[in-house]
């Protein structure tokens, strides 16, 4: 056991030092920086279990970068420190504890500053002159990059007081200056603080002026000022007095009560700053006070920097899994350590096909990097290989449904590997909570989990059972009380009456998503019903099966020949016609689409949309409605013939394929201009 945490301390230090040397020195950025620190964290938490296993290059021992000998070396007047990272509030409540302790008796308040993603750069200014500007280098000697510096418009060459200055601040680039520079060259950088890492080492100094470097001030170090600040808040009102730049950001809080409403401030705001930024800088306000804690050989004890929390995420992966849809396609997912991926706990991340999970290699016991797929799916984005145990063994393809133990079929030219039995418990499952999902026929609360336990139990079978639920059918089971039991049974009654297109979703036809189901309710409305107020479950499913023909199939927007043969297939399937017998005798009352009710005098009539991101004024599923009431298609794929992407908040590759296509890309704002 010894052997293999000294292996795993090990591994972590190389890959952690070998990440810093390529990012610090080279602008090279071999993984997202969040996984380099939940890295460390991981080594930290090793090093702290069993120190004597700790190495003399321990990247949680160091300061800074290996300096560079393309630039003088001068020693800092006053040794540069690392602030210690926090991810989380209660990391932060138990720095104001550690605070409190030390000092006790006193009403402590702090001082925030937006922790840009920069440079740490030191300025020295004699007689009120500019003379240095360093590096943070090793934190005692530092390199002489004052040729760069120098570039800067918003530093002042000359200070409005004779007086003698250290000055320590953070160099950066503004986020439309990276995205116009990464443009016109060939290589690209990583981020804007690669690029202000690169541009600040620069040997022509005429480089870096044309990249438009930035600086904000917030630290005093020594100086012969009359009346120094006293406060860290007032080191920002006598900087500003001296002309120095400093970031209008920041504000004073008073530990926990204003803390939340500051950390979700600046995490909702954070994208919409000139500048990059990962976290916030929280310091205790009182200089003196700050002076009493002192520091730590790496660290400062009166200040923490709260990162954000991380998009991507480093975890283990303790098993692998496989898991049935509602169509048969065997996922695999990774089972993981528990971790925090922008703000939920996963615990599990999928794999998606098998073709996946052999091109990323993921194994049983890998250290992996996830994140969010469009901020919702956990995924797993890649392998930390260095990290991998030596007897890893890959994960091999089941050739029997583990749901139940039918052969599993790999159709030509398709990742998935798929269950083709109907019957399968897992794939009814999935189908049974399709059927009650909101989007379906909006059974409030009865969600996949209550499905599973009325399946398990013998309760429900198939859709029609829903129907013939009473009181006494949950008895016995545990959670199911008298009022949550009516509840249900309120949903379902209410769920009778309910437009078509929801029914025709509801019945987990393969490829029919919401907005084809509501082309065919309304292809079928306007040629079978146009003088019917009604149509009966039998009669739909007759409908459904001699009219959906692979022709009318593949004259809808974005439909193969490969798609139309499985909607087919499952529509003349010997399972949905079961399921629609037992149907029958439910008295459904259906809305039909009331065609005429669409305006044909609007901007959008008869225009083909495309919704992608997030719509932070609207919502998606409320601008869909009013597009469509307003005339207009609501479409789910790109293609030249889409009209307008209405493109919000996050959108993806949505949005590069319509300007690939040159369709015309709408804001939300502007959507929402175009239908009042």
């Amino acid at each position: 056991m010894s052997k293999q945490i000294q292996e795993q301390i090990k591994s972590l230090t190389q890959k952690i030092n070998e990440w810093n040397k390529e990012y610090f020195e080279n602008q090279k950025l071999l993984f997202d920086e969040s996984t380099r620190d939940q890295l460390k964290k991981q080594l930290q938490k090793l090093e702290n279990e069993y120190p004597d296993y700790q190495f003399q290059n321990s990247p949680n021992l160091t300061i800074g970068a290996r300096l560079s000998n393309d630039f003088d070396k001068l020693k800092h007047k006053t040794p540069k420190k690392s602030l210690q990272d926090v991810f989380s509030t209660s990391e932060i409540i138990d720095f104001f504890e550690r605070v409190n302790k030390s000092i006790p008796d006193q009403k402590h308040s702090y001082f925030l500053e937006p922790k840009l993603d920069g440079l740490n750069v030191t300025l020295w200014y004699e007689k009120g002159v500019f003379k240095k500007a360093l590096t943070r280098g090793n934190g005692l000697i530092g390199e002489d990059i004052t040729h760069t510096i120098s570039t800067i418009n918003s530093i002042p060459k000359n200070l409005n007081l004779d007086i003698d200055l250290e000055v320590t601040g953070e160099v950066f680039i503004k986020k439309e200056d990276f995205h116009r520079i990464n443009e016109s060259q060939e290589q690209k950088y990583a981020n804007p603080r690669n690029l202000a890492s690169g541009t600040v080492r620069q040997l022509d100094p005429t480089v870096a002026k044309e990249r438009n470097l930035q600086i904000f001030l917030y630290n005093l170090a020594q100086n012969n000022l009359k009346d120094p600040p006293k406060k860290q808040s007032d080191v920002l009102k006598t900087l500003k007095l001296l002309n120095f730049p400093v970031n209008p950001n920041s504000q004073e809080i008073n530990a926990k009560e204003d803390l939340n409403e500051a950390i979700l401030y600046y995490t909702d705001q954070k994208n919409n700053f000139e500048y990059e930024i990962d976290g916030l800088v929280i310091k205790l306000d009182n200089l003196v006070n700050q002076k009493k804690l002192g520091f730590t050989a790496k660290t400062p004890k009166f200040a923490v920097a709260y990162k954000f929390p991380a998009e991507k995420q480093v975890t283990k992966v303790n098993g692998i899994t496989l898991q049935v849809g509602r169509t048969g396609n065997i996922t695999p997912v990774a089972e993981l350590d528990p971790v925090l991926v922008a703000g939920s706990t996963i615990k599990r991340a999928t794999l998606h096909n098998f073709d996946e999970l052999y091109n990323k290699d993921v194994r049983i016991d890998d250290t992996v990097i996830i994140h969010k797929a469009g901020d919702i799916i956990p995924e797993v984005v890649e392998v930390v290989l260095d990290l991998r145990p030596k007897d890893s063994k890959i994960f091999q393809k089941p050739s029997l449904c583990p749901a139940c133990n039918s052969n599993l079929v790999h159709e030509e030219g398709l990742a998935a590997l798929k269950c083709i039995n109907f019957y399968c418990p897992a794939k009814l499952k999935n189908q049974l909570s399709h059927f009650t999902s909101k989007k379906g026929m909006n059974i409030k609360g009865l969600g996949q989990s209550i499905v599973d336990i009325l399946y398990d139990n013998q309760i429900v079978e198939n859709f029609a059972d829903f129907y013939n639920l009473q009181e006494d059918s949950f008895q016995g089971l545990e959670g199911f009380k008298s009022k949550r039991i009516n509840n249900l049974l309120d949903a379902i009654k209410k769920s009778k009456e309910i437009e078509l297109f929801h029914f025709i979703y509801a019945l987990g036809i393969p490829h029919l998503g919401e907005q084809m189901s509501k082309e065919i309710a309304e292809n079928i409305t306007n040629k079978f019903l146009s003088n019917q107020d009604s149509i009966s479950v039998q009669d739909l499913l007759i409908i459904l099966q001699t009219q959906l023909t692979t022709d009318y199939l593949e004259s809808l927007e974005g439909f193969a020949l490969k798609s139309a043969f499985e909607i087919i297939e499952y529509i003349n399937s010997e399972f949905l016609s079961k399921q629609l017998e037992k149907l029958k005798s439910i008295n459904f009352v259906f809305e039909l689409p009331s065609l005429n009710q669409k305006s044909t005098n609007t901007a959008l009539a008869n225009k083909k949309l495309v919704f992608t991101g997030t719509l932070l004024k609207t919502g998606r599923s409320e601008a869909k409605k009013e597009a469509e009431k307003q005339g207009a298609k609501v479409l789910s794929a790109m293609s030249s013939n889409v009209d307008f992407l209405v493109a919000g908040e996050k959108s993806g590759s949505k949005l590069k394929k319509a300007k690939e296509l040159g369709v015309k890309v709408l804001t939300e704002q502007e959507f929402i201009d175009l239908i009042n």
